[in-house]
């Protein structure tokens, strides 16, 4: 990990943004620029999603995923929203200004700006964790980096082998965008998921819901504890909930407001929740459900368009299930076919777990109570449409979540990281929608309507954004007391031998595969012994030849060295 890499990543994710905002445009061409600031982490999102789909594509066909191509297809995409967008003849944009906040929503901000880089300090030390992390999105991300495509025996015998590739390829992305192989560094790349899903949220209900109700919930996504648990673990399970989430929330504001570009943006969203876990595509499907129910009074003119919305995803898993036809791969099914359906016992116990998950206090707080409640309040005031979907989305959503574990007997039941993960789109939907139904409760089942913000004293606005530039610069200003943030160097990963510890001949730590697979082609030919590459923990690769003893290390090191190898005596690492 270095400042390098950590900034080739930021690079990276102002680009999708710009990509997300290119998109945006073409969905929504009279965006002033206020509403493209309010809106930058639904354009993020759209940037990600954009990507996702499109390298998913380029997988499919057979080309190559590497830096040059992902380049060529986002300058392809810009062009093609640009020229849409302005073929649609937008408004001209309004100047950005900076907004009236008080002191207890700069104290709210401030406490979120807190929390965000907590979370992107764990992400900047996280390293590559067991299980899936390790077994699956890890193997798949460092393939297309490496080789640009997925090969099918490799997938085969991997497991999550037949996972659809959009995530893979946006990690894979990064990696590009760091500029080696570094798994410690692209766990930020969560954290950039996780930031622009707060933005989304806050600014999609930004102008719909009070502040003081709406930060609070915001505040709520990374203090819930098991989504702060796994913030940035090398997972599919949080950035497939974050893009159903949005998805949900700009449909339930369609089903409000009826602006055009709304349904595309969750197509799109919900296209790459299908191309990022093989059950995006049910969670899509609840989604979808929820909407038609609730807009069952205008069938004609609504149902259509939600369909074409569930299209989109089907359309992007359909995709993906083509190319595991081809090359004779099990698909993304349940592996017995609908005979699962014959284990009712399964199916009551997989209801039960999912609900008892999703109450557990220590995992989600309140957040599903709340929801219930706001539903509940929802129906007193007669907020018949949102109260419907927002009912609706939470039956169908665990319904989804039962079946999935339904489907699947190597899930297991007792298994609460399992089910947690797989519930925790869930989570994030209820807390997105929630602000959004308490605000119409509160008003009594009218639309909120920003009132004129009213006029600071000076001193109160100075306090507020004080306190906001307070909670953004305290974990720069905490490592700047520490002497500054400590970045492991290629030394830190190179260790000198002591005593009788052992010992390993290392003949280079060398950054790509294909340099260390010359190093040990060399090393064969000279019969030096077996020769082990692994990575160094530092971003590299070790090549190496255990020794027996230190004069044994020593006696080949020379052996090496006469063969024109550069060879080291090190000690060996830890574990």
């Amino acid at each position: 990990m270095t400042v390098r890499a950590i900034g080739g990543l930021a690079m990276l994710n102002v680009l999708l943004a710009g990509l997300g905002w290119a998109v945006l445009s073409a969905f929504r061409p009279e965006t002033t620029r206020r509403e493209l600031l309010r809106l930058a982490g639904v354009a993020y999102l759209l940037g990600v999603a954009t990507l996702m789909v499109a390298l998913t594509v380029l997988i499919v066909l057979g080309i190559p995923v590497n830096l040059l191509s992902t380049i060529l297809v986002g300058v392809a995409l810009c062009a093609a929203s640009a020229l849409s967008a302005r073929r649609r003849h937008g408004r001209s944009a309004a100047p950005a200004s900076i907004p009236a906040v008080s002191i207890w929503s700069g104290a709210l901000l401030a406490l979120l700006a807190v929390i965000l880089e907590a979370v992107f300090r764990k992400g900047r030390l996280q390293g590559l964790i067991e299980f899936d992390g390790w077994d699956s999105w890890g193997p798949r991300t460092k393939a297309l980096y490496h080789f640009g495509h997925l090969d099918p025996h490799f997938l085969a015998g991997l497991p999550g082998g037949s996972y659809p590739p959009g995530l893979p390829a946006l990690l894979a992305t990064g990696l590009h965008a760091i500029g080696s192989a570094d798994v410690v560094t692209l766990h930020l790349e969560y954290w950039f998921l996780g930031a622009g899903f707060v933005a989304a949220v806050f600014g999609l209900l930004a102008t719909r819901v009070r502040p003081l109700l709406l930060l609070p919930f915001v505040l709520t996504i990374f203090v819930l504890p098991d989504i702060r648990s796994r913030s940035v673990d090398m997972y599919g399970d949080l950035p497939l909930g974050f893009l159903v989430a949005t998805a949900a929330l700009l449909v339930a504001l369609w089903l409000d407001e009826r602006r055009t570009w709304q349904l595309p943006a969750a197509s799109l969203l919900l296209a790459a929740a299908a191309l990022t876990k093989r059950e995006g595509v049910i969670l899509a499907g609840c989604v979808v459900v929820a909407a038609l129910a609730a807009s069952s009074g205008r069938i004609r003119s609504a149902w259509p368009r939600l369909v074409a919305v569930f299209l989109a995803a089907l359309g992007a898993t359909l995709l993906w299930q083509i190319w595991l036809w081809a090359h004779a791969l099990p698909g993304n099914g349940p592996s017995g076919g609908l005979h699962f359906l014959t284990d009712g016992r399964r199916g009551w116990d997989s209801l039960h777990v999912v609900t008892n998950n999703l109450f557990t206090f220590d995992l989600w707080l309140l957040s599903l109570t709340i929801a219930i409640a706001a539903v509940a309040l929802c129906l007193l005031v007669r907020a018949w449409r949102l109260a419907l979907y927002f009912g609706v989305l939470i039956v169908t959503l665990i319904l989804g979540s039962t079946v999935i574990l339904w489907s699947d007997p190597n899930l297991q039941l007792t298994d609460v990281n399992v089910v947690s993960r797989l519930v925790g789109t869930v989570t994030l939907t209820v807390v997105a929608l929630t602000p959004l139904a308490l605000q119409r409760a509160w008003d009594g089942g009218e639309r909120y309507t920003t009132a004129a913000a009213p006029r600071r004293p000076v001193w109160q606005v100075g306090l507020a954004w004080t306190l906001v530039a307070t909670g953004a610069i305290a974990y720069p200003t905490s490592l700047l007391a520490d002497g500054g943030a400590r970045f492991p160097k290629d030394a830190d990963c190179i260790h000198a031998p002591s005593g009788e510890m052992g010992v390993l001949v290392v003949l280079g730590h060398p950054s790509s595969y294909g340099g260390a697979a010359l190093l040990r082609t060399r090393a064969f030919s000279t019969g030096l012994g077996t020769v082990e590459t692994v990575q160094d923990g530092c971003g590299k690769l070790r090549v190496s030849i255990a020794a027996t003893s230190r004069a044994n290390g020593e006696d080949l090191v020379r052996r090496a060295r006469a063969a024109g190898l550069p060879a080291n005596l090190e000690a060996v690492p830890s574990a």
